[in-house]
């Protein structure tokens, strides 16, 4: 994993971490969850096959914000889920966030965030499938 993207994922999950203590959800979201800007291009000349190449995907993502996450504490689906979206919009990536309820042994509710990225869920899979989706939103819902 490169050094650089686990800062970036350490520096993301702290800054959103903090932020959810004064913050509303949308505000957040619309401070961190930005996709990148860079323009895309169809038939990528030189120096674009060279970004690409060097470009990470969302499973390396998605391991720098599990392994920041495991030192930062509090750090919840949802601040991961957040950090998560954040890193893949800045890097072109679009994604979906999802929020959902499911019952608890003693039917308490239980909450749970996790990401889809191309129809598949890249943080959070390990119990995404027992709660029911309440929300959904994608980077341009900020």
């Amino acid at each position: 994993m490169r050094r650089s993207l686990l800062l970036q994922a350490f520096w993301k999950v702290s800054i959103i971490r903090l932020s959810l203590y004064c913050l509303p959800l949308a505000t957040i979201r619309r401070l961190f969850a930005q996709p990148n800007q860079a323009p895309l291009s169809i038939c990528p000349t030189p120096q674009t096959a060279q970004v690409v190449h060097n470009q990470v995907t969302p499973d390396q993502i998605a391991m720098a914000v599990m392994t920041a996450s495991r030192y930062i504490p509090h750090a919840t689906c949802l601040v991961q889920a957040i950090a998560m979206q954040a890193l893949l919009a800045h890097n072109g990536y679009s994604s979906q966030l999802h929020i959902g309820v499911a019952k608890a042994n003693r039917g308490q509710l239980q909450a749970h965030a996790w990401v889809e990225y191309d129809g598949r869920v890249v943080l959070g899979a390990t119990s995404a499938q027992r709660y029911t989706p309440l929300l959904s939103l994608t980077e341009q819902d900020g």
